[in-house]
């Protein structure tokens, strides 16, 4: 079995789960806000917006805290389950990322056939579904960078160095969050043009997975404590 078929297994209840809790708590609010008011906002896109990215940051914390020293012990070489938990990250980041679209053409499709959308609601079409995943992509790939290099750096150095190495390790979730987030209206959090913002934060994420790789490469393997 390869390392991003293992990872899969490992986390896919975990992953049904979360992607469970979503879907209720949004089936919840939409019920109870609409039979009040028109719903004004996207339950949908704020939950979407915000949670699966701290979400895949812990992820990426127990892959290097924790599965990598399970992987390496058991006959992997870094190199190998490096690949592997890149190949599993990136698809579960695009996973997630498509629920975004996903979920919010449902809910809006909803409020409409219901008459609960108000006149300020954000509807869905195409092109807001498109631009929806084109933001949060990049930024659940700047999230599981930073978690990674925030285990790495703990793991590798001593507290000392490894604490202050915390605040660079921040970057890539801090640019891309920053300059690709939007609000539950759907609304970009930041000015910066799109183009310009994706190039930005495609290039600081870049960087942080060499970062990443370059600290993990060589790093001791501790024995677990018993």
């Amino acid at each position: 079995m390869s390392v991003s078929a293992a990872l899969y297994r490992i986390y896919r209840p975990v992953l049904l789960g979360f992607a469970g809790v979503l879907v209720l708590a949004e089936i919840v609010f939409v019920a109870v806000v609409s039979a009040i008011v028109p719903v004004k906002f996207s339950m949908w896109v704020l939950v979407i917006g915000s949670a699966v990215r701290y979400w895949l940051l812990v992820v990426a914390i127990i892959l290097v805290a924790t599965n990598l020293r399970q992987f390496v012990t058991n006959g992997i070489t870094r190199r190998e389950f490096a690949l592997g938990a890149a190949l599993f990250s990136a698809g579960t980041a695009a996973l997630l990322a498509a629920l975004m679209p996903a979920g919010h053409a449902v809910e809006s499709a909803v409020l409409s056939l219901t008459h609960r959308q108000a006149a300020d609601y954000p509807s869905f079409t195409a092109l807001v579904g498109l631009e929806e995943f084109g933001r949060i992509l990049p930024g659940l790939l700047g999230y599981l960078v930073s978690g990674g290099l925030f285990a790495a750096v703990v793991y590798r150095y001593p507290p000392w160095i490894g604490v202050p190495l915390l605040i660079p390790a921040a970057v890539p979730l801090a640019v891309s969050g920053g300059l690709l987030g939007f609000d539950e209206y759907g609304i970009p959090s930041h000015p910066v043009a799109y183009p310009l913002a994706l190039v930005v934060s495609v290039v600081v994420t870049a960087a942080g997975v060499a970062a990443l790789w370059w600290t993990i490469r060589d790093v001791p393997i501790r024995r677990l404590a018993g």
